[in-house]
C-alpha cells in the first residue's frame, strides 16, 4: 500500500514529467491540495478525486490492457 507521501510524489512527478513548464503558484497550490488530501479515508470529493487521478496515472504507466481497464473502472468508480 502506497503512503500518502508516495501518492503525493507520484501525483508531483507525472505534473513535472509532463507539464514541466507548469507556472510556480499552481505547483505550490496543487502541493497545498495534495498535502491537505485524505489519501486512507477520503471523505470530500476532492479526496475522491485525488486518488482517481493517482489510478489514471498508474493505469497510464500499466502495460497490460485488461490490468488497465481494471484501474481506469477503479477511478471512474472513485470520482
Amino acid at each position: 500500500m502506497q503512503t500518502n507521501y508516495q501518492f503525493g510524489d507520484r501525483y508531483l512527478e507525472y505534473l513535472f514529467d509532463n507539464y514541466p513548464n507548469t507556472d510556480a503558484s499552481i505547483l505550490s497550490r496543487l502541493e497545498e491540495v495534495i498535502g491537505n488530501t485524505n489519501w486512507d479515508n477520503p471523505v470530500s470529493s476532492l479526496d475522491w478525486n485525488n486518488l482517481a487521478v493517482i489510478d489514471l496515472i498508474n493505469a497510464g504507466q500499466e502495460e497490460d490492457l485488461q490490468v488497465k481497464t481494471s484501474i481506469v473502472a477503479i477511478a471512474w468508480h472513485r470520482s
